[in-house]
């Protein structure tokens, strides 16, 4: 896979629709539906390409989610369980808030994302709220014990 282009053949876990409305090679856009609800665009785009690139060890097929709107839960991990399953080296699904929009954190940490550091960007402080596949959430991390 690329690592600059964003995966725009998305299979949406049911009972939800994702369909691209704009590609532009390092940013896509998509309406995420559930059901005939109400549509809700999202922007993804590469960590290594977008504002995040300098804020944290970014790895290059990380990927940050903004949210056009009011953020869902439910929506959100829509979104991010179809970019998971079309980009299986993504690390990490980034999610970036003000830390005090408490309604936009508790949204992402009902989808599953764990908040993991602030960050100062030139204009603003972000709260980062992550999301990590099976494989990386299973590492080892005591490296000073040898395994049995």
């Amino acid at each position: 896979m690329n690592r600059t282009r964003i995966p725009t053949a998305l299979r949406a876990p049911e009972p939800w629709a994702i369909s691209l409305v704009q590609d532009r090679r390092r940013t896509a856009t998509f309406e995420v539906t559930s059901g005939g609800g109400e549509a809700t665009r999202l922007v993804v785009e590469r960590c290594v390409a977008g504002r995040l690139r300098l804020s944290y060890p970014v790895g290059g097929h990380d990927l940050e989610i903004r949210v056009e709107g009011n953020p869902r839960a439910d929506v959100i991990r829509a979104l991010a369980t179809a970019l998971l399953d079309a980009d299986p080296v993504c690390r990490r699904i980034v999610l970036a808030y003000a830390p005090q929009d408490s309604v936009a954190i508790d949204e992402a940490s009902e989808a599953g994302f764990r908040a993991v550091v602030e960050v100062d960007l030139d204009s603003e402080t972000l709260q980062l709220l992550v999301l990590e596949p099976d494989w990386v959430r299973g590492v080892d991390l005591e490296l000073d014990r040898v395994p049995t």
